[in-house]
């Protein structure tokens, strides 16, 4: 069965996974495919929700697990010949995190054998420190230890269309999938004043 759906589809599994449902049905919201995408679906190299439609299916499943949904493409070695390049022209080293800080050994930094073509060390480009954003709370969301809704700068001064911080550029950035999706906090029991 071929399985590629719409972003209204991902949604309605993952309501339904959420609340318990185990035989959502979807059939209404797949993507209609053109001939030549038909086959190449059909050989298993083409399916651009497949991480998300896996991640629905582990939690309705009620498991989580790292897998390789794209099987056709990927193999579980990953892809030698390139792994070899990188080794090549890389060392593991320290990166820099926007919102985060450093992170050691999290990064990739030209070998001594590559470096003369490293074009900050070639120009001599420094780069300062992460200048945090007054009241932006992306990288405490990015940790995980804020929801986008505890930053006071979400839904009022960032928004897609004016972005402060790097939680919500990206479109796949967790603030602007929570101002997408979940535009209102929800409210708690104590919120609404029940006890």
């Amino acid at each position: 069965m071929i399985r590629l759906f719409t972003k209204a589809a991902l949604a309605l599994l993952a309501i339904t996974a959420l609340v318990g449902c185990s035989n959502p049905k979807v059939d209404d919201a797949h993507l209609i495919l053109s001939p030549q995408e038909q086959i190449i679906a059909e050989k298993g190299v083409l399916n651009p929700d497949a991480g998300e439609v896996d991640v629905v299916e582990q939690v309705a499943a009620g498991r989580a697990v790292l897998g390789n949904v794209y099987g056709a493409a990927v193999r579980p070695n990953g892809n030698p010949a390139a792994a070899r390049m990188v080794s090549e022209v890389f060392d593991v080293g320290d990166a820099d995190w926007r919102s985060v800080g450093v992170i050691p050994n999290s990064g990739l930094v030209l070998n001594a054998k590559y470096r003369k073509y490293d074009a900050a060390e070639r120009f001599g480009v420094t780069f300062g420190p992460d200048n945090a954003i007054p009241g932006c709370k992306c990288g405490d969301v990015i940790k995980g230890l804020k929801d986008p809704f505890d930053c006071p700068l979400f839904g009022r001064a960032c928004t897609p269309q004016k972005p402060i911080g790097p939680c919500m550029v990206s479109s796949e950035g967790s603030c602007q999938a929570y101002y997408k999706y979940h535009r209102f906090r929800p409210q708690v029991p104590s919120e609404l004043g029940d006890e």
